[in-house]
């Protein structure tokens, strides 16, 4: 049995914020309030066993910005005259339900499609910066092996990659002002997928240039910069949560590719895996086609997180002399970028010929990659909590340093120790969180707010930059001095030197914002 309480009963204070029939706001209310239309015991009519947080709150209505709560009375004596049941009452065809959600209502509530945005810019970045050039490595020592390539060759392989994507940073502006941001990382993808089709067919070394040339253009044009630009675009809130989500493709597709290129290279053939994986990549172009939006607006939404339309600012020209770093500064985080894009993409690349060269099996190469990529996407977690406490100097320098020391331990390959490679595994995935995010994080404590953007863009070309220039190094220096381990030396000397430049920029710069 139900007893409907009336609103003409409820003192003044405790009225409904609007869920009832008197919703108007003329003269008293009237009808039934939605949320006390529940048994209560008619013994205490005006005893205020709801009490809001705010006067005038119903904390059904969901329009009503109020917060309420039920007095543990009410609740009792509810479940006295419902004998513990609820009996549930559909609202009728095309009326708005006004009194309290059903049990597990709250948890239903729909998921904002900038979430499924996120996740197609994950994939994005798994196909464009996680396999095209993490994924690749692991075929280097079959292309090697089988179709009679130097190491100069295969190293060259990875420059002309990186040549091609600096060119299409260069370009990246251009290009989106053409096309759409949906179509234009679709195609991006099915570069990749073409890539892997011309490496399937590649006998000489070559057309293996034409297939790295077209993976250049995919790494280029499908790098975060559109995922930055898209997630701006469908966020308000939760940018930083989003992004890192994002950035974790490419660690994903470290994890998961190795064991699964070694296992179809090795059961089948290395171009039967390379036509597989171009299929594949296909697969997710369409996805991306299919799934991406350029905007919030083409779904009909907001922003997820933004509660209100934002007034429009009007557009400011910038000077680019307004915040801008000193020319010591300017050099010291220049050399530091370029640092890291010469150890960060030769350094990773090479791992698995360094270690294969130096007599793992395969297999135990492909399970170091895999780890090596779990470590990563946990070091990228670690770095920006680090950073948040400690700031961007002191973050910098210990995960520099850890890095630091997974170069050591990789100059130690010829001593085939499992233990010295688990360690090297976690040093090195821990440590590469660095060169991918710490020119954002240098520029974000270094630079005025309204410099970051320019800023960051240099910097980031300035990293591609040395990725490009010493990408060929290693193969190089293999070939004159018979292994991979003096390639590694020399990085870990970069190293030293770049956390040296970090330091003295964070001096000269002011320290951390």
């Amino acid at each position: 049995m139900s007893i409907p309480w009336d609103l003409a009963l409820i003192p003044r204070r405790w009225t409904c914020g609007g869920c009832c029939a008197g919703r108007s706001g003329s003269g008293p209310p009237t009808g039934t309030c939605g949320f006390l239309s529940r048994s209560v015991s008619p013994l205490r009519p005006n005893a205020p066993c709801w009490r809001p947080t705010m006067p005038s709150a119903c904390p059904w209505d969901s329009g009503s910005r109020g917060r309420g709560t039920i007095g543990p009375f009410m609740k009792r004596q509810s479940r006295r005259l419902d004998g513990g049941s609820r009996r549930k009452e559909e609202p009728a065809r095309g009326s708005r339900r006004t009194g309290p959600p059903e049990e597990g209502e709250m948890g239903m509530r729909k998921i904002h499609y900038g979430w499924v945005i996120c996740v197609t810019c994950t994939l994005l970045l798994f196909v464009t910066m996680g396999t095209v050039s993490n994924g690749f490595s692991i075929y280097l020592p079959y292309i090697m092996a089988e179709r009679g390539l130097t190491h100069a060759q295969t190293s060259s392989l990875v420059t002309l990659r990186c040549l091609v994507a600096f060119v299409a940073m260069l370009l990246i502006g251009g290009y989106y002002r053409k096309v759409s941001l949906r179509v234009g990382t679709g195609l991006a993808v099915c570069c990749a997928g073409l890539a892997f089709w011309l490496y399937s067919a590649a006998e000489t070394y070559p057309l293996f240039c034409v297939g790295a040339a077209v993976s250049g253009i995919s790494y280029g044009l499908g790098s975060m910069i559109p995922v930055s630009i898209l997630i701006n675009r469908w966020f308000d809130q939760h940018r930083a949560l989003a992004l890192s989500i994002c950035a974790s493709g490419s660690g994903i597709a470290t994890i998961v590719l190795p064991p699964v290129t070694t296992h179809l290279v090795e059961r089948f053939s290395m171009s039967a895996a390379f036509r597989m994986g171009g299929a594949a990549i296909l697969v997710c172009a369409g996805v991306v086609l299919l799934v991406l939006r350029n905007d919030p607006r083409e779904k009909g939404l907001r922003p997820c997180g933004q509660t209100e339309i934002p007034p429009e600012a009007p557009a400011t020209a910038v000077s680019p002399s307004q915040g801008a770093l000193g020319r010591r500064t300017w050099i010291l985080l220049g050399c530091a970028s370029l640092f890291m894009g010469a150890v960060a993409n030769p350094g990773f690349s090479h791992l698995s010929v360094l270690y294969t060269t130096e007599g793992f099996a395969p297999a135990t190469v492909a399970l170091m990659i895999s780890g090596t990529g779990v470590m990563i996407t946990v070091g990228k977690l670690l770095y920006g909590e680090t950073t948040d406490r400690i700031g961007g100097r002191g973050s910098c320098l210990l995960f520099g340093g850890v890095l630091l020391a997974g170069h050591l331990l990789c100059c130690l390959a010829f001593v085939q120790s499992t233990a010295l490679s688990v360690v090297n595994v976690l040093c090195l995935g821990l440590g590469y969180p660095i060169a991918t995010m710490g020119p954002s994080v240098w520029s974000n404590d270094l630079a005025a707010p309204e410099q970051y953007p320019v800023v960051v863009r240099r910097l980031q070309v300035i990293y591609a930059g040395g990725a490009l220039l010493f990408a060929s190094l290693p193969g190089l220096l293999a070939d004159r001095l018979g292994g991979y381990i003096p390639a590694y030396l020399l990085f870990s000397a970069i190293i030293a030197l770049t956390l040296l430049c970090i330091a003295l920029a964070y001096r000269s710069g002011g320290g951390d914002r």
